[in-house]
């Protein structure tokens, strides 16, 4: 079976990405149309770009219109601002939206109308050259052929779809994401964490992009907690900045699957960001989906276990013989319960057995009291059951 893999031209990642990638962007055209956001610009990241420009002696317009989602009427300001300056090519300086936001400019200043008219359409032909520079790690728009704009009319997020929507720079510096509040480093380290997964159980995964969507699921767990917590650590940045573009590049070749799928609309009718509308939606979507994946979910959680496969140490607090035996066998049922699942039915008579040990044990115990230490949401026999699954060694 052949496969189709797409990304952008030239990428540039790790510190010092920008300064490398100067000479390519003034390759680019004459003068930029740079699309961000008003928070960038009071950041000083647009700054640090317009200062290469004038090193490399490019010309610029910054357009600052992006103030949140991607709407049809800000891709119609920066449209202006482009005929009015006379751009000949686009940056993007920001996370998904400004990126979104100079696809979908670069789209009608050469096919002209409304970008409302390619929705349900693929986009082709040639487009204006566009450089992205993300300033989160998460959207990986930078090595996508998509962008999301929404129809303020009809109220819907639109999907457009194009290969020519590839930018054909992305720069990924690390410098870029140290100005990320902690809230908008976890919102969008979230949504990267999706593409990887949604990629990697998608139906039209294929071996490459496994292969970018594993990688980007290991990074995220070792490094996502880092830079949440320390913002100013450049390892954890740079690392999240590549996960990014990792998952990116996986979803934009396997495409994604629920969590997308139901996070668009929420974001179109309640405005909820786009990262956070993706993990409201986790827990539901994954598990609706596991029954169709179980060999492929298993491999993506295997980076986050915490402990191998083994009886665990026992509870540091000093307890009767009985709890004791009952945190035993309540490990024991567990795992019996999960190789059941997997393995021959012979099992079957063993799990009898040990239920009845374990339900023995429970009558055993003070069940006040183990309700109240061990599994405090448990009220009754059937909850100490629910209880047990929950509880995390």
């Amino acid at each position: 079976m052949s496969y189709q893999f797409i990304m952008p031209k030239q990428i540039f990642y790790g510190q010092g990405a920008l300064e490398q990638a100067a000479p390519a962007i003034a390759g680019c055209g004459g003068k930029a149309l740079i699309v961000t956001d008003p928070v960038m610009v009071k950041l000083g990241n647009v700054e640090i770009v317009t200062k290469m420009l004038e090193q490399t002696g490019v010309g610029y317009a910054v357009y600052e219109g992006v103030t949140g989602e991607p709407t049809d009427k800000m891709v119609e300001a920066g449209l202006d601002m482009w005929k009015q300056e006379q751009c000949d090519f686009l940056i993007a300086v920001g996370g998904g939206s400004p990126i979104d936001t100079m696809k979908a400019i670069g789209v009608v200043a050469i096919k002209g109308g409304s970008i409302n008219d390619w929705y349900g359409k693929e986009i082709n032909g040639a487009l204006p050259p566009m450089a992205a520079i993300p300033t989160t790690s998460g959207t990986g728009s930078e090595a996508t052929q998509f962008t999301i704009i929404t129809d303020t009319k009809k109220d819907i997020k639109m999907l457009l779809k194009g290969k020519v929507l590839m930018p054909d720079l992305a720069v990924c510096d690390p410098q870029f994401t140290l100005t990320a509040p902690p809230k908008t480093t976890a919102a969008t380290g979230l949504d990267a964490l999706c593409h990887a997964m949604e990629a990697y159980t998608s139906r039209k995964a294929q071996p490459l992009s496994d292969t970018f969507a594993l990688s980007a699921v290991k990074r995220i767990f070792a490094y996502l907690p880092k830079a949440f917590h320390t913002p100013d650590d450049m390892e954890a940045r740079e690392e999240m900045a590549l996960a990014a573009l990792e998952a990116g590049a996986a979803f934009n070749n396997a495409s994604v699957t629920l969590i997308h799928g139901m996070s668009r609309p929420i974001g179109a009718l309640f405005h909820v960001a786009h990262g956070l509308s993706n993990a409201m939606l986790i827990p539901v979507c994954l598990t609706y989906a596991l029954p169709g994946a179980y060999e492929r979910f298993g491999e993506l959680a295997r980076p986050s276990a915490r402990l191998p496969w083994r009886i665990p140490a026992r509870p540091r607090r000093r307890s009767s013989w009985r709890r004791q035996r009952l945190w035993w066998l309540n490990w024991k049922r567990r795992r019996w319960k999960a190789m059941a699942s997997t393995g021959p039915r012979f099992l079957t008579a063993s799990a009898k057995w040990l239920m009845t040990q374990w339900r023995a044990a429970v009558h055993r115990t003070r069940a006040g009291r183990l309700r109240r230490r061990m599994w405090k949401p448990c009220t009754a026999l059937s909850g100490i059951e629910k209880g047990a699954e929950r509880w995390h060694w």
